[in-house]
């Protein structure tokens, strides 16, 4: 059964370090008073029922992903006693003990009764943002006594020899003349394990505003300002950034589709903005290429000193996962590994995160050119 692109990537970081919590993911939940144990039990087990995703594990031959496989391995469920420890001790602790084992599904779920404390943890390489959040809504909907969907299972779709030769003429094109930045700058600098920074609610507002004028989507922009950061800090004059697509939307599944893809950003105003926006619009008819799909020479160099991945959500998962009644907090918490460079959430109050060396001074790059978009993007229109 084929794995997604990303999915691999996700895998072998794991594979690579196992105590290192590669990609764990943990969705924590929070119930009110009058909340019965056996009502919690009873929605986690129907929304087990209900998504063929939660009953998949992953195939790994010779410490490589190969594949996924239909597995009937216990389903973890266990009610706690109070904790020894803090809380976030606990759960730093656990994203560091991988879901990853042969034959059985790669996440757990933990319970506290006493607390009304619900823990589930699983591997990232298991669900993309939007199928968690599918997920997390079928299992409210349950416990609230509703009738929840059945989502089958999304699979990636290898593409066609067309797509290939779609893409591969357009890689083509792209990239040539592309030369890549060798100055090793701030990557040489080490400093804390995450960069972040919280812009609001009203600059999230004013960046919509700013794509509208400017006639792309708000990702764009920022994808696009993280290019000129790079650019800035290399000295290049251009530079490979690689973006997480989601693929082509399934409906009725949930599952894990994502790939990455690279697009070329080239220093300047509205001239280089609108020759990313033609890129990632050309993406999309090529979604299901991957590197090893191309003949040799065509993908970029996306391991160069300056090359990069960014991701752009467009909601918090705390956003998305709409409540009930019975639900007094919920929130997401990640143990990333080292595929992610950049990653930007746009709604509610546009968030950005940074990480590898040299990632604060990189943040605070990028928070420049955002903040400065309206001169940057009328120096050249």
């Amino acid at each position: 059964m084929n794995l997604a692109p990303l999915q691999r990537v996700m895998l072998r970081d794991t594979l690579a370090a196992p105590s290192a919590g590669h990609h764990v993911e943990q969705v924590e939940i929070s119930f009110n008073k009058g909340v019965e144990h056996e009502r919690v039990i009873h929605a986690w087990h129907e929304t087990v029922a209900r998504t063929e995703v939660l009953r998949i594990g992953f195939v790994i031959e010779q410490g490589n992903p190969v594949g996924w496989e239909w597995v009937t391995g216990e389903e973890i469920f266990e009610t706690m006693e109070p904790l020894s420890e803090p809380w976030q001790a606990w759960l730093e602790r656990d994203r560091r003990c991988s879901p990853l084992a042969a034959e059985k599904v790669p996440w757990r779920v933990k319970y506290w009764a006493g607390e009304r404390r619900f823990l589930w943890t699983l591997h990232h390489a298991l669900l993309d943002g939007r199928s968690l959040t599918r997920v997390v809504q079928t299992f409210l909907q349950q416990l609230d006594g509703g009738q929840a969907e059945e989502w089958r299972l999304s699979r990636w779709q290898p593409p066609s020899d067309l797509v290939i030769s779609m893409a591969t003429e357009m890689f083509r094109q792209t990239f040539a003349g592309h030369e890549e930045p060798q100055t090793a700058g701030p990557l040489e600098c080490q400093m804390d394990s995450v960069a972040e920074c919280v812009l609001g609610a009203d600059f999230a507002q004013h960046l919509a505003v700013i794509a509208g004028k400017a006639e792309v989507s708000a990702a764009t922009l920022v994808i696009w300002a993280w290019g000129q950061v790079l650019l800035q800090a290399s000295g290049g004059k251009s530079v490979v950034v690689e973006q997480v697509r989601a693929g082509a939307p399934q409906a009725g599944t949930a599952g894990f589709t994502m790939n990455l893809l690279p697009v070329l950003i080239r220093s300047g105003g509205a001239a280089s903005l609108r020759q990313l926006r033609g890129q990632l619009l050309d993406l999309r008819r090529i979604e299901s290429v991957s590197e090893q799909d191309f003949p040799p020479g065509v993908f970029p160099n996306v391991c160069a000193p300056w090359s990069s991945v960014i991701m752009v959500e467009h909601t918090a998962f705390s956003e998305a996962a709409e409540c009930t009644a019975w639900v007094k907090s919920r929130s997401l918490h990640e143990s990333r590994g080292e595929s992610l460079t950049a990653s930007a959430q746009l709604m509610p109050d546009c968030r950005l995160q940074v990480e590898g060396p040299g990632r604060t001074a990189l943040l605070d790059g990028w928070l420049a050119v955002l903040k400065r978009l309206d001169q940057l993007l009328h120096e050249d229109s």
